[in-house]
């Protein structure tokens, strides 16, 4: 399993690929017809090393390939256009079997984007995978008319958390994420200028350094909260009524953080854009407004109130099961056996 999981000295290392990567190396550990071996792309965090990274892999591959049956690559979006095609060309040439899975949402945007010919690289190499795992609908309908190999919907997941009874309406809402502007920073504070002095915004999340110093939250009404670890993500979004992920990042595909909402049965708001409304449905477990628009955030804040919660919830918690992980996980289980 070729893939990056979290470093716990290394806070660049934490994101929602990263993350999901745990959770199915966890996962596929405890399979018992399997054996799985996990490798770490990268070791060297900082962007303007990840290139060593990757020259050193191509390199060292072929010697970690051979003694294994089934290869099993989960790239970004960083690798499917260079370093995957190069890596597959071992693999072809070791006649290895591989799967291919394709983290968050917009491959088919990349792919659409290219020239033919960096297209048919892409054709013969990544879309020759034995099963190709996308993480939305779209996608899969996408590549399902671009290759013969067995394309499969595989959504982020989270596992089935135990909702204590009926949570009452407090006001209080909450942000994890990358902390970017594309991640819809600027809106919430906009929106929550405006807001009644009873309303709580907290964030949570590595600061990125080129947008945001460590205090531009001071003298807002959001408090920033930190850096979470990934088992401490679920226990703290319970803490709280309803997520905020105003976000239009362009790779933007299922957030984990979503995800993990839903599991608590937390609604969401977030935005139309990309892959979003295949997991959040206005006004069922969650609220959608557009991209980029502080006033249409603030209302939809201050639409979820005491009367309409507990369907917000209800709806949300009934929404999770397609992305219950010992459910969506058995696919590379069935995969790898069937390999």
């Amino acid at each position: 399993m070729f893939t990056n999981i979290p470093v716990q000295a290394e806070k660049r290392s934490l994101g929602g690929a990263t993350v999901l990567s745990k959770e199915i190396l966890a996962f596929l550990n405890k399979e018992n017809k399997l054996h799985i071996k996990h490798v770490q792309i990268r070791t060297l965090w900082k962007t303007k090393l990840q290139f060593f990274d990757f020259l050193t892999w191509i390199i060292r591959f072929p010697f970690v390939i051979v003694k294994h049956q089934i290869i099993s690559i989960h790239a970004t979006k960083d690798m499917h256009f260079f370093f995957s095609p190069l890596l597959i060309v071992w693999l072809r040439l070791f006649k290895k079997k591989y799967v291919y899975h394709c983290f968050a949402g917009n491959f088919h945007k990349q792919y659409s984007s290219k020239n033919k010919l960096h297209q048919k690289i892409i054709d013969h190499t990544v879309l020759k995978a034995n099963t190709l795992f996308f993480e939305t609908k779209e996608m899969v309908s996408f590549f399902s008319n671009k290759t013969e190999s067995n394309c499969v919907w595989l959504p982020n997941s989270r596992k089935l958390q135990n909702i204590v009874g009926e949570k009452s309406f407090e006001k209080k809402f909450v942000f994890i994420s990358r902390v970017l502007p594309c991640k819809g920073v600027e809106e919430i504070l906009k929106a929550s200028e405006s807001l009644p002095n009873d309303y709580t915004i907290d964030f949570y999340g590595p600061i990125n350094n080129n947008f945001y110093k460590d205090n531009h939250f001071e003298n807002t009404k959001v408090t920033y909260c930190g850096i979470l670890k990934p088992e401490e993500v679920a226990s703290t979004i319970s803490k709280y009524n309803v997520m905020l992920l105003p976000t239009y990042c362009y790779g933007e595909g299922y957030p984990g953080t979503i995800i993990e909402s839903l599991s608590l049965g937390i609604p969401v708001i977030s935005t139309n854009f990309n892959a979003i409304p295949e997991i959040i449905e206005h006004q069922k477990n969650g609220l959608l407004v557009p991209i980029k628009d502080p006033l249409a955030l603030k209302e939809a804040i201050l639409s979820i109130t005491k009367e309409n919660y507990s369907e917000f919830t209800f709806q949300a918690s009934h929404s999770f099961s397609n992305f219950n992980s010992e459910l969506v996980f058995k696919k590379f289980t069935n995969c790898y056996l069937n390999a």
